[in-house]
């Protein structure tokens, strides 16, 4: 806040500020303010013969919104999953921006898709109409894939049968296996 003298100053204006709560100072010409709501400050110039006058000037502070970029999720490596922003309190024209755009479809709107190769953790910008914004951070963790096998290949006669066995070398907790097409297995 700056407070200026514009007629009858004569030399040596000094400046007082009120209510001092949020100042930087509550003397000088120019003090910084930080409320925390809505405050109309006070400022009273007096000039070397002892004259003074005042003069009121209103910082508005307006709400930041309240933003969501979701619940965690976990995807498979090479998969992807839609992360969506919410905002539940001071939307009016809320706008939208994700980072880093590692792996991101876009860094604009409300969803965007990831696919990221590791873990990662977004972070939701919003931004309402009054340009104040807030931020939400959201991870998406990214599990490795099995490395199985399922044999060497086989040939037999027909009428023939042949046992198929399926392995797993990397990454094999609780694997379980399913095989496809289902024609002439014994079971699947």
């Amino acid at each position: 806040l700056t407070a200026v003298c514009s007629a009858n100053c004569g030399t040596g204006v000094t400046y007082t500020w009120s209510p001092n709560t949020t100042l930087s100072a509550t003397t000088g010409a120019s003090v910084a303010a930080n409320p925390t709501s809505t405050t109309t400050y006070t400022v009273t110039g007096t000039n070397s013969n002892g004259c003074s006058n005042t003069a009121t000037v209103t910082v508005t502070v307006n709400p930041s919104p309240a933003i969501s970029g979701g619940t965690g999720v976990v995807i498979c490596s090479g998969s992807s999953t839609t992360l969506t922003a919410s905002c539940s309190a001071n939307c009016t024209g809320i706008a939208y921006t994700w980072s880093p755009n590692t792996a991101l479809s876009a860094t604009t709107g409300v969803s965007v898709t990831a696919s990221p190769t590791s873990t990662t953790t977004y972070t939701v910008t919003g931004t309402n109409s009054n340009g104040c914004s807030n931020t939400s951070t959201v991870t998406v963790s990214v599990n490795p894939l099995p490395v199985i096998s399922g044999g060497t290949s086989v040939a037999i006669c027909t009428g023939s049968s042949t046992t198929l066995t399926a392995s797993c070398s990397a990454n094999c907790t609780g694997i379980a296996y399913t095989w496809s097409p289902n024609t002439a297995l014994s079971a699947t």
